[in-house]
């Protein structure tokens, strides 16, 4: 963390957040504070409230936007490996590492700085039309999935209000 010279109070870390119009609910502004330089951030966890394993993975991934205050608006798009070593909830810190554009490893670390959480490859996509949207609705050609003829499919409708099982054919 000695390199990382930007420093955020928590405060102001969720103010910027707020200003870009990301607004985290009380029980989701976990991060105490962060020190960041162009391609590493630190966070640090408060202790002063409990926090169950949900609050802290999206603490983690929230380090990732310090790293991308320059950048324009970027949607999670995929992760390729998680690595839980023990209970999220001893973790303390993270530290987030850029290696490349909008591709992050981040590591949660205990008291001892044992590895509690390892995120390995967490990437971001550009929205094509930069804003909040992550479903545009559209129309597309598409083939039949089915190659059965139309009058062998078999059809069931489902109400939910009445229970039961499936039929044999269907339960497979």
């Amino acid at each position: 963390a000695s390199e990382c010279t930007t420093r955020i109070a928590h405060d102001a870390l969720y103010g910027a957040f707020d200003k870009v119009g990301i607004d985290y609910g009380p029980s989701y502004r976990i991060l105490d504070r962060v020190a960041h330089n162009a391609n590493t951030a630190v966070a640090w966890f408060r202790q002063d409230m409990p926090r169950c394993a949900i609050q802290i993975i999206d603490a983690v991934l929230q380090v990732v936007a310090v790293l991308e205050i320059q950048q324009e608006l970027r949607v999670p798009r995929r992760i390729d490996k998680v690595r839980i070593n023990q209970p999220l909830e001893s973790a303390i810190a993270v530290v987030a590492h850029r290696k490349g554009d909008g591709h992050y490893d981040l590591t949660a670390c205990d008291a001892h700085g044992d590895v509690v959480l390892e995120i390995i490859g967490f990437r971001l996509a550009t929205l094509p039309d930069s804003s909040t949207r992550s479903y545009v609705p559209g129309w597309r050609e598409t083939r039949l999935l089915s190659s059965a003829p139309m009058s062998r499919q078999i059809h069931v409708r489902v109400d939910k209000n009445v229970g039961g099982t499936l039929p044999s054919k269907l339960a497979g």
